[in-house]
């Protein structure tokens, strides 16, 4: 679809404009004729915007103004085909709604919250990636242009926002829907990736160094919640799905402000795999890693007590069936990341970085001797998991070459009293 020169002379008489827009932002009842009317028009704005820009008149503050009062409860328009055009809008007329977003604190505040409130609706949790981390572009994509001004100052507003903490607040509250908050750990998880990459995001690595400690906290702390109160209560699949949220984005906050450089993006449509040379680029956000790190190892209790309880859940049959053999009880992506987690906290520099932590306490030392038993009897628990036996490897190799004898003789004997079969320990 596409606006033709024949219908620009009507759509420049606002009058005959405003008739045209209404179809978008104001689908009768929604009916199935009336979204599918809704749609033509969003595809009409999207396409002219990145091409022909006949209805250039109209991207103004007032037109993105009302597209950005959309989100809110009971707004007669559809989502999608509004985000649609704010992605388009972003793209090839970013100075607009940069402006917007960047006007105060308070604005943008309430302007990305209606944007996380709805981030479960298609399309939505594309557009709130691409609020944090413009320019920073898809992979594939060329960056996007937008002055430097505007630019500086919207990553200002976000990080005076604190986004992070946004996104967190959304995951363990158990007041939201689990599909939202599935939505706003897509959103962390992909905005901390985009934002590794990005020179322009400064103020944010600052703000993520500033709530790491509090981030680190609130997701570890729901988790430990939810651990104790499965004593009492099974957790229902909502809450273990949530616990799973928690860890996979402590996870890939951990990831992706290790490591000081990273992969830089890809401008290129079509790369040979034979070919194709990797660059690498600084890592913005390796700046919050230490505070990440410290705050980990300040609630270790916490991380050890959720890897040595089983969490008890209301899941009738949890069992998995494999090709030649059944597990009854699954290893479960949430107990590696755990351990992957602990793993981290073990060995947080690799060999050969000139990076320097000074970690609070020697952590291996304040492992409970349980939980490397359980670590070890895991190994021979689970035959076919080459996942946790890759991880566990390289914590066992770190345990030998650590000098620590109180680690290694709990790491590889037996309790003196076996009270359980899975804490035989690793002979």
């Amino acid at each position: 679809p596409q606006i033709t020169m024949q219908m620009q002379p009507l759509l420049e008489e606002e009058e005959s404009r405003a008739v045209f827009l209404s179809y978008l932002l104001s689908p009768k009842d929604l009916e199935e004729k009336a979204i599918k009317q809704s749609y033509w028009i969003s595809k009409l704005l999207s396409e002219d915007i990145v091409a022909a820009k006949v209805m250039t008149k109209t991207y103004d503050r007032r037109f993105v103004s009302t597209l950005m009062s959309c989100f809110r409860a009971g707004a007669p328009c559809h989502l999608p085909h509004v985000a649609v055009i704010l992605s388009a809008l972003l793209r090839g007329c970013n100075d607009v709604v940069t402006s917007i977003l960047a006007e105060s604190t308070s604005s943008c505040l309430v302007h990305f919250t209606a944007l996380c409130e709805f981030a479960d609706v298609p399309m939505v949790s594309g557009l709130i990636q691409d609020t944090v981390c413009l320019p920073a572009p898809l992979p594939g994509h060329p960056s996007v242009p937008c002055s430097p001004e505007l630019q500086q100052m919207l990553k200002q507003r976000l990080a005076e926002c604190d986004v992070w903490s946004v996104f967190v607040r959304i995951i363990v509250s158990s007041d939201v829907t689990i599909s939202k908050s599935i939505a706003a750990a897509d959103c962390f998880m992909s905005s901390l990736k985009r934002a590794a990459v990005s020179p322009h995001a400064e103020p944010l690595a600052k703000s993520l160094a500033d709530s790491a400690s509090r981030l680190v906290a609130n997701l570890l702390s729901h988790c430990h919640e939810t651990l104790i109160h499965s004593r009492e209560t099974p957790a229902n699949e909502n809450e273990v799905t949530r616990l799973g949220l928690c860890i996979d984005s402590l996870l890939s906050l951990l990831e992706w402000t290790k490591p000081p450089t990273v992969d830089a993006p890809s401008t290129a449509s079509y790369q040979s795999f034979g070919g194709s040379i990797v660059m690498r680029a600084p890592n913005v956000l390796h700046s919050a890693f230490s505070a990440t790190l410290g705050s980990l190892v300040e609630h270790r209790v916490l991380l050890f007590d959720l890897l040595k309880r089983q969490l008890a859940t209301t899941l009738e049959n949890p069992s998995v069936r494999h090709t030649g053999y059944i597990t009854s009880v699954p290893f479960s992506t949430t107990r590696l990341n755990l351990i992957h987690i602990l793993h981290i906290m073990l060995v947080p520099v690799a060999p050969g970085d000139d990076v320097h932590l000074d970690l609070p306490v020697h952590v291996i030392e304040e492992i409970p001797d349980d939980l490397w038993r359980l670590l070890g009897s895991l190994f021979c628990a689970y035959p076919h998991s080459n996942l946790y036996h890759h991880v566990f490897v390289q914590i066992f190799s770190f345990v030998l070459a650590s000098g620590s004898d109180k680690a290694v003789k709990a790491i590889i004997k037996r309790a003196k009293k076996k009270k359980k079969k899975v804490a035989v320990g690793f002979i």
